[in-house]
């Protein structure tokens, strides 16, 4: 994942002139899941695009569009608060951000309001963007709950409570022996996992006494060790190399 969007959003910008009838038939129509801390960062972790998770508030800087613009107008806001990331709360910033509401035939995303979120923004572009939908997910209440959850996600432990099967405890795989030719530390097994997250990686390989994990300004000891792999990762807590040592 990366480094966070209003939950509030109704299911408003149905188009002017329709009955009142259809208005209750379409807010029926769209059943949104239960959000949840887990089910928003796996989403946007997934996701192509670079998103980053920010805890913070918006400050409109333009007028707003009445409600029943669709599409809604990317309007500018100001964001003020602190980046989230797998060490918690970060430096304070402020930023200004386009936020484009995302539709989905008559329903729309809302507009933020002024109220301390927790966001998932995108970053494209060279600046960072907003896309707030008609169902939860884009942003989070900001409670310690949740921030709490998005840290646990960085580690790898992001089950969605709203999920309605837990997943079943997977069987514990077994490291094959390395081929001749292979690298001491096997580091060529891994190379499927350059650039994910470090949570990833099967629980037999990160508790592995012959693997160290570097973490960016992790002090490191100077010995080398043929048979041990160095999983050495960004400051996203994706894996950025491998290498025996």
């Amino acid at each position: 994942m990366k480094n966070n969007r209003p939950l509030h959003s109704l299911l408003t910008g149905i188009a002017v002139g329709v009955t009142a009838v259809a208005l209750a038939g379409q807010a029926l129509a769209l059943s949104c899941l239960p959000g949840s801390a887990q089910s928003s960062f796996n989403q946007y972790d997934q996701a192509p695009e670079n998103y980053y998770i920010f805890q913070g508030r918006f400050q409109a800087i333009e007028p707003l569009p009445l409600n029943n613009v669709v599409p809604r107008p990317t309007v500018n806001f100001r964001f003020v608060g602190r980046g989230l990331g797998p060490s918690g709360l970060e430096q304070r910033q402020s930023f200004i951000v386009p936020v484009t509401p995302q539709c989905l035939g008559p329903w729309c995303g809302g507009y933020p309001d002024t109220q301390r979120k927790i966001v998932f923004l995108k970053f494209e572009s060279g600046r960072y963007h907003f896309e707030p939908t008609a169902c939860p997910g884009a942003s989070l209440e900001a409670n310690q709950d949740n921030r709490r959850a998005i840290i646990d996600c960085f580690a790898g432990n992001c089950f969605d409570p709203n999920s309605p099967v837990p997943p079943a405890p997977p069987a514990p795989p077994v490291p094959p022996a390395p081929p001749a030719g292979q690298s001491s530390c096997g580091k060529e097994l891994l190379s499927d996992f350059l650039g994910r997250r470090v949570g990833r990686l099967p629980a037999f390989v990160r508790q592995s006494p012959k693997v160290r994990i570097i973490r960016p300004g992790q002090p490191v000891t100077l010995d080398y060790l043929t048979d041990r792999l160095n999983i050495e990762l960004n400051d996203r807590n994706r894996i950025i190399d491998l290498r025996c040592g």
